[in-house]
């Protein structure tokens, strides 16, 4: 269904594309929760396409060959949105809570990540660089803050990740199947392309909003009891 709103309408279906992978890819680098950090995926997400303008051009004329200037326009809108609304948020939390150092630790860690982003993607090619932060910024945080806060299985990984391997192996034949029938000509490249980006919005749904909804629950119902009525901590 995601596969045909960015066939049909690639602006608009990439637009929400991005949306979720910003809100995704910022929530990674911190458990706050704060929208300073969606701001800061756009920034990421802006940092690989942008310093990369003629790959980027490339890979979008293959996803929607009619809308590509006008979807390099958007990102550039998108970009500085996310660099305006990161500042402000930035700045307004780090001197609005006095004593809270961790707030400026945080904040300095995500401006040291940015200019990482942008000094890989000058000196890289967009495939090269999407993959180092990919592997050593996303995962490794993303990885971290699921295995030690969110499904609690960090003493049993080894476990965990071999339960997971028939699903990654699934999801690999599949993308190795959709790439056997675009290079044959059987599949639009364009469609091939669209199926490819929204086979990843399961996963950060899921990641995103079903699991962290799901551990609320729990931790509800384990609140101390004052009175005899739930007690919330302000």
């Amino acid at each position: 269904m995601f596969a045909e709103l960015i066939q049909l309408q690639p602006v608009m279906g990439l637009g929400v594309f991005l949306l979720l992978s910003a809100h995704h890819w910022g929530q990674s680098h911190g458990d706050s929760g704060s929208p300073r950090l969606t701001f800061l995926g756009a920034c990421l997400i802006a940092e690989l396409v942008l310093l990369h303008t003629g790959e980027s051009r490339a890979f979008l004329e293959l996803l929607a060959p009619h809308h590509v200037d006008q979807l390099l326009e958007g990102i550039q809108v998108f970009g500085l949105v996310g660099f305006a609304g990161f500042a402000l948020l930035a700045a307004s939390e780090t001197f609005s809570t006095k004593g809270e150092n961790w707030i400026g630790s945080s904040v300095f860690k995500e401006v040291l990540l940015l200019a990482s982003v942008a000094s890989l993607s000058a000196l890289n090619g967009l495939v090269w660089s999407f993959s180092v932060y990919f592997s050593l910024g996303h995962a490794v945080d993303a990885w971290r803050d699921q295995f030690s806060n969110h499904q609690q299985v960090a003493s049993k990984f080894g476990e965990y990740y071999l339960q997971g391997l028939p699903y990654s192996i699934a999801f690999m034949l599949g993308l190795a199947m959709l790439a056997l029938l675009a290079l044959n000509g059987l599949v639009p490249p364009s469609l091939a392309l669209s199926v490819l980006l929204a086979g990843t919005v399961p996963h950060v749904v899921l990641l995103d909003w079903w699991v962290p909804h799901t551990r609320r629950e729990p931790e509800m119902s384990r609140r101390p009891l004052v009175n005899g009525e739930p007690f919330y901590a302000v």
